[in-house]
């Protein structure tokens, strides 16, 4: 990989109930945060970055997004985290590499895509995934609720930026699709990653190390894990007690 990556923006996810009747908001892109829309302020520190290069959002058909973004916005063409994914791809030309930004990241910043970046055109990997430690995000954000995973080399939590290559998409797109659809079954993922993997994972038996090397065996491909100092990579929007945390955040720091 090399200079400027292009990015697609996946923003096709449901909006919770409690989400919408709190906000008004037909998605999660637009729901407010201190009176801007969320996608707007992910999309400010995407194109400030060094790193990155053409952008695209990709968004359900009919949603509100392809009237607030314009040509920035497409609508994905089937269901499904792959096919965000190729439609993405299509709509930026077909680009060897793509950056993947969720549109929920409020937080997020110019430095923390350059950070990630920087690591992943060095990588030469055809999945790239960020992960942030425990006590970074508890750092930044006290009291927090986080997912986190417990391993020899500390607890961490999953970034919400990601690389991929258009190779592997395009030929172990079906692979990719499993593993992500199985990502919140336990069974599921059992089943791919194997019993014993699972196991010797939730008893913190495993390193980084070991993830990647099994990543690599599932996935088919090379994979390459950057740790981040940037606690916001990690921080995404989907409930109401989200919004109120990032907003707190953004007045003690007076940023708008």
């Amino acid at each position: 990989m090399s200079g400027r990556i292009p990015v697609v923006v996946p923003a096709a996810g449901k909006i919770s109930e409690e989400l919408r009747l709190q906000t008004g908001a037909g998605c999660r892109g637009l729901v407010p945060i201190a009176g801007r829309p969320m996608i707007d302020r992910v999309l400010d520190s995407v194109g400030q970055a060094t790193c990155t290069g053409d952008v695209c959002v990709v968004c359900e058909p009919g949603s509100d997004l392809l009237h607030h973004l314009g040509p920035r916005a497409v609508a994905s063409e089937g269901e499904g985290f792959v096919s965000t994914l190729r439609t993405g791809l299509a709509a930026l030309g077909g680009p060897e590499h793509i950056l993947l930004v969720t549109g929920d990241l409020p937080l997020l910043t110019p430095q923390a895509l350059d950070h990630f970046c920087i690591q992943a055109l060095h990588s030469g990997a055809s999945i790239v995934y960020s992960i942030i430690r425990k006590d970074v995000c508890e750092r930044v954000f006290p009291g927090g609720k986080r997912l986190y995973v417990r391993l020899r080399d500390g607890a961490f939590t999953g970034g919400n930026v990601s690389v991929f290559s258009r190779r592997f998409i395009e030929a172990e797109g079906e692979r990719l699709e499993q593993a992500f659809s199985g990502r919140k079954s336990p069974v599921r993922l059992c089943r791919m990653l194997g019993w014993g993997f699972v196991l010797r994972l939730a008893a913190g038996m495993l390193s980084v190390e070991d993830i990647v090397r099994r990543a690599e065996q599932v996935m088919a491909a090379p994979v390459h894990v950057v740790e981040s100092p940037y606690a916001e990579i990690g921080f995404d929007v989907d409930k109401p007690a989200d919004i109120a945390e990032v907003e707190r955040w953004l007045a003690a720091h007076q940023t708008c």
